[in-house]
């Protein structure tokens, strides 16, 4: 199979220039070819529809007093028009008048159309002209032409133009070999040089170049590119006679770099470590405070003969719990900086069975997906899960009801988590909105819900009381 990528660069040029004259003269040869048959077929037909209206005009006296001698004689005139092979005259009812046939042996031919005019057809060219007398149609004539003469036409401009042709493309062969020339010799001569110095490498080689134009600028390209790859060649000898010393200092710089890494590396270990400890030691103690905190409000409490004002301390003991069990889980969590929220809220829900020593009465059901929250954000979701558990345990089940408290918590996106607190119980008044709280547990819930989680909170009453809280994790 023939393939122009594998030519040289002068045969591609031979050829592109033989393919454009090529298309060049075809497309003008054909052109004007066209152009002179589509004239010899409109003069054809112009002076067939002159020959056909004459002898329509000539032949009306015979046709009408029905004089066929001389009618024709009339159709006989069509013999000094070689390119018409048959003719006749047709009376009104469209029989044959009179006829004629250059070739006596071939059958007449009818018309194939009834309607007057210049009609093309595969075999030839029909004239049908009307014959009219005082403006009434009496009869038509009929001519027809095998276009012999056109197709004779045709075949002569087809010879001569594949004669000029053959000649045109002959003489466009000799040019295009001297102008490849022209574009060719200095390529070549670049890849004679580039082939050159790729066998010996030798690359102090030079093209000598005396032209500004465009393979002027390729031959200077080629030489600065020749001098730098020389230059770096030199340089190359030069490194790979030092190579050896080099690589031993290279490599001494490494170990000390090691070195001083791995002794960083250390120092940061031990810091952390350092600092982790402390962390969880402030934590401890943290916790610990607060439950001493914690224990000396609710001796104090008891101590306290108003209840309202026992309450409040009651109600600020299990507070400091919930943040001392916070801090305790962080103390015990092998990571700072996630905490899982379950664990968090299993605890505390434990925590407030035995503060207010439910039994059976009230049920828990804790839905958490794994939920890792920072010291922060878990501090404040075990505060307003106490605030809100804590205020369904006093006020949702009065007299000792029974009830549910449901506690879930999930991912709504992938950085969204809503944590919901409900239960069954008698729920708030119809009064209640959240925009105007008035106790200081639900006013904590409100702050750090909004303003320490950055979330919104959201209250459902069907059946009891729902509080949602969705807030970002970062």
């Amino acid at each position: 199979m023939f393939r122009s990528d594998n030519l040289s660069i002068k045969h591609k040029l031979v050829l592109m220039i033989m393919g454009v004259a090529l298309f060049a003269l075809m497309f003008a040869g054909a052109g004007l070819m066209y152009n002179h048959l589509e004239s010899f077929k409109f003069n054809l037909s112009q002076n067939l529809s002159v020959l056909a209206g004459t002898i329509g005009f000539n032949s009306r006296a015979a046709l009408y007093f029905d004089d066929r001698k001389t009618g024709l004689n009339t159709l006989s005139s069509v013999v000094e028009e070689p390119q018409v092979q048959f003719a006749a005259i047709y009376d009104i009812d469209g029989n044959i008048f009179v006829q004629y046939s250059r070739d006596p042996k071939d059958p007449f031919r009818k018309a194939l159309f009834v309607e007057y005019g210049i009609h093309f057809i595969d075999e030839g060219l029909e004239v049908i002209k009307p014959i009219i007398l005082k403006d009434k149609t009496i009869g038509s004539v009929y001519l027809f032409s095998d276009l012999r003469e056109y197709r004779s036409t045709f075949r002569d401009a087809l010879m001569f133009f594949g004669i000029i042709l053959a000649l045109t493309l002959v003489l466009c062969l000799a040019l295009s070999i001297r102008i490849q020339a022209i574009i060719s010799k200095p390529i070549l001569t670049l890849a004679g040089t580039a082939g050159e110095i790729s066998q010996h490498s030798n690359y102090s080689i030079r093209v000598d170049h005396a032209k500004d134009d465009e393979i002027g600028k390729l031959y200077s390209g080629f030489n600065v590119m020749l001098e730098a790859v020389q230059n770096r060649e030199n340089e190359l000898i030069n490194y790979k006679d030092n190579l050896e010393e080099i690589i031993e200092q290279r490599t001494r710089e490494l170990k000390m770099e090691i070195l001083l890494r791995e002794q960083t590396e250390e120092k940061i270990k031990r810091s952390l470590k350092d600092k982790e400890v402390l962390l969880r030691e402030i934590n401890h103690r943290a916790k610990n405070n607060m439950q001493i905190i914690s224990s000396l409000l609710w001796l104090q409490a008891q101590k306290i003969s108003v209840k309202e004002y026992a309450d409040k301390f009651q109600e600020c003991a299990l507070r400091l719990q919930t943040m001392s069990m916070i801090h305790e889980n962080l103390y015990d969590s092998e990571h700072l900086h996630d905490i899982d929220l379950n664990t968090l809220l299993s605890k505390l829900i434990n925590n407030l069975e035995t503060s207010y020593g439910l039994g059976q009465r009230i049920q828990f059901n804790i839905k958490v997906e794994p939920i890792k929250l920072d010291i922060e954000k878990n501090m404040y979701c075990g505060l307003i899960a106490h605030e809100l558990i804590s205020n369904a345990l006093l006020h949702g089940f009065p007299y000792g009801n029974t009830g549910i408290i449901n506690i879930s918590a999930h991912f709504v996106d992938q950085n969204m988590v809503e944590l919901s607190i409900a239960d069954n119980g008698i729920g708030l008044s119809e009064n209640f909105h959240l925009e105007n709280v008035n106790t200081v547990g639900l006013q904590l819930v409100v702050s750090l819900a909004q303003d320490k989680l950055k979330g919104s909170l959201h209250l459902k009453q069907t059946q009891g009381t729902e509080f949602s809280i969705t807030f970002p994790i970062d």
